[in-house]
């Protein structure tokens, strides 16, 4: 015999005990079903969103081109603009809309 008639076999086995026992098979289907139902009614709703922000290179000063005083202004300048993208208002506006 083949290995392809072996599992045929099988399965031919498998729904022949499916069959025999069908109420047994038939109630704890519906009983899985109705546990699943029940769960996903009685559990909290959870909201998640996320967000990407692309800052264009181009638009910020390129700290190799100034000199040695100012080549940390454009740290400030992203931390600032973190601090302005993280805010309570701002997120209050994005989650309204």
């Amino acid at each position: 015999m083949s290995e392809s008639d072996q599992n045929s076999l099988d399965l031919k086995r498998y729904w022949a005990l499916v069959l025999q026992r069908r109420y047994l098979a038939l109630s704890i289907a519906v009983a899985v079903l109705s546990i699943c139902t029940l769960a996903g009614f009685i559990m909290p709703k959870v909201y998640e969103s996320s967000s990407t922000i692309l800052i264009q290179r181009s638009a910020m000063v390129n700290p190799l081109s100034q000199g040695p005083g100012e080549a940390g202004t454009t740290d400030i300048g992203i931390a600032t603009m973190q601090d302005v993208i993280t805010s309570e208002d701002t997120i209050d506006r994005v989650i309204r809309s």
